[in-house]
């Protein structure tokens, strides 16, 4: 917590005990979500966070019908058979039980969402169309009106409309922003940014000085950066200053346990580089290497001169990259063949494996998503039509299985404007048939492995069982 932070959680705080709605707005990673976070565990409230978006509907942001168990299972309202209930949506069950509710990207929801709120915030109850047939005391008109429990504090945050989806970002009216105290935050006051990156390093440096260098040097290459004449605006945030700061000290720590001799300068600054300069999508190949240059350039001033002890940095697998282009490599699923290969060896092709040509442009990109894999940080490759994306991550994928069996299978999905949640996440699907006597559940869906094993409540068998979409298992397997 920072001045600056400090007088936000206040902010946060007058608003939990003024029960004033609170809505948010800021630059991309100032810390709106973080400190309401910090806020509802400080004062022991629970907390229902949810993303809005242009595509919201009103019956996924209040609730709708799912299958449940038995008549009498926990909800505002069951059917009369028991298998269909209400689940209440974020904010309808924040309303109801009494949570915090922070509503992200508050605006880019559709009007009709934003309708319902300012209607539940003026009248106190909160009316979900029906019909409900039974099973609740709050059932009116067909419907359910649902009263505001006296814990339920409501925070919403937005990005100012300048910024990324500007176009779908709607101005609210002057009715529903009555409702709301309104704060906007500026970004952290450079002084305030490095105590928070020098924090982050703590992690892999015991040296306060060396932590307060580092920190300065990272700073400096975020401001210079933003100072660059760009086609675009700085996509680089205080998240990814921080993700520096976490790779910095991972290459510390490998040093420190003795996996090399001496810190590995040249390799740190390569990937802190490669991770803050190609944030830049916009921009061309020599503006990238302009602000990869000017990250190294200001870390590498920060870390001082390099040592000459000898050894070889914690990157093995970066240095084993490079020398692919030398090397002819097996895997389950390819031949990987050096660019420097002489073309007098033959590849074997044998058993359906494919053949793919590892150039410098492949180590760059492997370098690349190695580091993003020790680091625990998501990667988005860019570029054109034919390049190789997908290609070159399978090849790497499969070469990282081959050099470690304990590394899981690679699982791909393929996007399309159709795609929907529960193509990634899962979704209820139905039995194939169902018996009354308990364990006899019958023959299943083909994707058994995924699927509940119980599919009996009491004596009542359910007619549909949950599947884990492609991200939910990979989420949960590692």
């Amino acid at each position: 917590l920072t001045p600056t932070t400090r007088r936000h959680v206040d902010a946060i705080l007058f608003a939990h005990s003024s029960r004033r709605p609170l809505l948010l707005e800021s630059p991309t990673g100032v810390g709106k979500s973080t400190l309401v976070a910090y806020c509802a565990h400080a004062t022991r409230s629970p907390l229902r966070r949810f993303i809005m978006s242009p595509s919201l509907t009103v019956p996924e942001f209040l609730g709708r019908d799912t299958f449940q168990g038995p008549a009498g299972a926990p909800g505002p309202a069951t059917d009369d058979a028991g298998l269909v209930s209400l689940a209440l949506g974020p904010f309808a069950f924040g309303y109801y039980y009494g949570c915090w509710v922070f509503l992200d990207e508050f605006n880019l929801a559709p009007e009709a969402v934003l309708q319902c709120i300012e209607l539940a915030l003026d009248s106190q109850y909160l009316h979900i169309p029906g019909p409900f047939r039974t099973g609740s005391r709050h059932l009116q008109d067909g419907g359910l009106r649902l009263p505001m429990h006296p814990n339920f504090r409501l925070f919403a945050a937005q990005n100012p409309r300048g910024a990324v989806f500007a176009v779908q970002r709607f101005a609210h009216s002057t009715a529903l922003l009555s409702r709301f105290v309104v704060a906007v935050w500026e970004p952290l006051p450079p002084k305030e940014l490095r105590a928070v990156v020098a924090q982050h390093l703590q992690a892999g440096f015991a040296d306060e000085a060396v932590r307060g260098s580092l920190a300065t040097g990272l700073c400096d290459a975020f401001h210079t950066l933003m100072a660059l004449p760009m086609p675009e605006d700085c996509p680089i945030t205080i998240r990814d200053l921080i993700r520096a700061a976490r790779l910095l000290c991972h290459f510390n720590r490998e040093h420190t346990a003795g996996t090399c001799k001496r810190f590995p300068a040249a390799e740190a600054l390569e990937a802190v580089g490669l991770m803050l300069g190609r944030r830049f999508r916009g921009a061309s190949r020599q503006q990238v290497d302009q602000a990869e240059r000017v990250v190294r350039e200001s870390v590498a001033q920060a870390l001082g001169p390099p040592t000459t002890d000898g050894g070889m940095g914690p990157m093995t697998a970066d240095g084993s990259f490079r020398e692919l282009l030398a090397l002819t490599v097996d895997t389950d699923e390819y031949v990987l063949r050096g660019l420097h290969v002489p073309d007098s060896e033959a590849a074997n092709l044998s058993g359906g494996r494919r053949l793919f040509i590892v150039t410098e442009r492949v180590v760059a990109l492997w370098q690349h998503l190695w580091v993003c894999e020790a680091t625990g940080d998501p990667v988005l490759i860019i570029g054109d039509v034919g390049c190789g994306k997908s290609e070159a991550f399978r090849a790497y994928a499969s070469y990282r299985r081959q050099s470690d069996r304990t590394t899981h299978p690679l699982t791909t999905v393929t996007l399309t404007p159709e795609t929907e949640v529960a193509d990634l996440a899962g979704c209820m699907l139905p039995a194939r048939h169902r018996t009354t006597e308990r364990g006899e559940a019958g023959d299943l869906v083909d994707s058994a492995p995924a699927l509940q094993a119980d599919l009996f409540f009491g004596d009542v068998a359910l007619p549909w069982v949950w599947v884990n979409g492609p991200v939910v298992e990979c989420f949960t397997e590692g």
